[in-house]
C-alpha cells in the first residue's frame, strides 16, 4: 500500500523531471482537469505513479494543472525530502511505501538452489533493471532483500556464499511453490523466498501426473490434457513421473513440458526392470516395452531433458514434492504401472523428511486416481 507524504508549497529537481508510464504512454510531464472543489489532490497523476516502481514522487503545479514526475537513482524519497526548494502554486507527494517485511520473516533454505539456469530480471530502487546484485556486506545479503522487496515480480531470490552473488527469482513461473518443489542441495547456496509469496496457495489443484509413457500412445494425449487444464488455472502441475524401464521414456515427458512452457515441472525415472527392454522377452509389451512413439518424440522435438539419467528416481520426486505440499492437498493420476506408488509407499523416513511413504500419502494425498488396468489370475 504506497502512502504519500505531503509538501505543499515545496517542488524539487525542476529541471531533472523523470518518465514514467501513463496511459498516454512514456511521459515526464502530464496536465490534467483538476478541481479542487471535488478532490484535494491530483488523484490520477499519484495512481500512475504508484504503480510506476521507478517514480519517487510527483510535484503538481496548481496554477498551469500539471504533473511532473520525479524517480530513478537521483531522485530517491530521501532527496525528495532533503533537496526541495520553496515554490508557492506547487505541492510535492513523496512516495511512502509500507515498510517490506523483515528479513527474519523470510522463508529460507540453507544449502539450496533452484532454477539455476533462470535468472528474473527486476527493477530495483535507481530503476536499474537487474538479475544479479553483490550485496554490499560480506557476509550477509541485506541489500539483496531490499531490492526484491522493491519489485512486486520477484518472488524470491539465491545467495551464493562462495562468490558472494544474490540471483533474483520471480514471474509467474517462479512462484513459491515452484521455488520449493525445484529446490537441489548445493552446499554454498540459500534460497530465501519473499514472504507474501510463501504465504500464497495455488487456485489450482495440487496434481502429480504419475504414466508409464511408452507402450499406447493414450498417455501423450492424457499429459495434454494435464497441461490443458494447468493452463487454465484448474490445476497445478507438481510433477510428471515415468514409470517403467525404458530410459528415454523421460525424454518423452520432458518433451510434452517444454511444448507447454513448463520445463520447471519436475520429471522423475523409475530405476526398476519393470518393462526395460533389455529385460523384456516376450511381446507382452508392446513392441517389447519400446512403444512406437518415444524414440521418434524424442529425437525430432526439442526438451531439456533426454534420458532417465538425467533427472532425479521417481520416489525421490514423490517424497520431495509431497513434504512441501499442504496437508490433504495433491490429487495424484496414475494412468500407468503401480511402479512408483509402491516405491513410494514402501519408502522409510530420511534425515530430511522423517515421514515414511505411508506416511506422507495419508498426510499429503487427498485423492489418488487411477486408469482401469486388471487384475492378474493365478501366480
Amino acid at each position: 500500500m504506497v502512502q504519500w507524504d505531503v509538501l505543499a508549497g515545496k517542488e524539487a529537481f525542476r529541471r531533472s523531471k523523470w518518465p514514467i508510464s501513463t496511459p498516454l504512454g512514456q511521459r515526464d510531464e502530464v496536465r490534467i482537469a483538476y478541481d479542487p472543489k471535488f478532490s484535494s489532490r491530483p488523484v490520477e497523476c499519484l495512481w500512475w505513479c504508484a504503480a510506476d516502481t521507478t517514480c519517487h514522487g510527483v510535484v503538481f503545479y496548481m496554477d498551469v494543472q500539471t504533473c511532473s514526475f520525479r524517480g530513478g537513482g537521483q531522485q530517491l524519497p530521501a532527496d525528495l525530502r532533503s533537496q526541495n526548494t520553496t515554490w508557492e502554486a506547487a505541492t510535492m507527494y513523496i512516495k511512502r511505501e509500507t515498510p517490506p517485511a523483515p528479513e527474519s520473516a523470510w522463508e529460507s533454505f540453507e544449502h539450496t538452489e533452484a532454477f539455476r539456469e533462470h535468472d528474473h530480471a527486476i527493477v530495483d530502487a535507481t530503476g536499474r533493471e537487474i538479475t544479479e546484485m553483490v550485496p554490499g556486506t560480506e557476509v550477509e545479503p541485506h541489500d539483496c532483500f531490499s531490492a526484491c522487496s522493491h519489485d512486486p515480480s520477484c518472488t524470491g531470490f539465491v545467495f551464493y556464499t562462495d562468490i558472494h552473488l544474490c540471483a533474483f527469482r520471480g514471474g509467474s513461473t517462479q512462484t513459491g511453490a515452484r521455488l520449493r518443489s525445484e529446490r537441489k542441495s548445493w552446499a554454498p547456496a540459500s534460497l530465501y523466498i519473499k514472504p507474501e509469496v510463501a504465504a500464497q496457495t495455488p487456485t489450482g489443484i495440487p496434481f502429480i501426473f504419475d504414466t508409464d509413457f511408452s507402450i499406447d500412445v493414450d498417455d501423450v494425449v492424457a499429459l495434454c490434457a494435464a497441461h490443458a487444464l494447468a493452463d487454465r488455472g484448474e490445476i497445478d502441475l507438481l510433477a510428471t513421473l515415468h514409470g517403467t524401464g525404458l530410459p528415454k521414456g523421460v525424454g518423452g515427458l520432458s518433451v510434452i513440458n517444454h511444448h507447454y512452457g513448463r520445463d520447471y515441472v519436475p520429471i522423475g525415472a523409475y530405476r526398476g526392470d519393470v518393462g526395460n527392454p533389455e529385460l523384456t522377452l516376450g511381446p507382452r509389451w508392446t513392441n517389447y516395452g519400446n512403444g512406437h512413439y518415444v524414440e521418434s518424440l524424442v529425437e525430432n522435438f526439442e526438451s531439456p531433458v533426454r534420458e532417465a539419467n538425467d533427472v532425479l528416481d521417481a520416489r525421490a520426486v514423490y517424497r520431495r514434492v509431497l513434504a512441501a505440499s499442504p496437508d490433504n492437498s495433491v490429487t495424484i493420476a496414475s494412468v500407468g504401472l503401480f511402479t512408483n506408488l509402491k516405491d513410494l509407499l514402501e519408502s522409510q523416513p530420511t534425515r530430511d523428511n522423517p515421514l515414511s511413504g505411508i506416511e506422507l500419502v495419508r498426510n499429503k494425498v487427498a485423492r489418488l486416481v487411477v486408469m482401469g488396468g486388471r487384475k492378474w489370475e493365478g501366480e
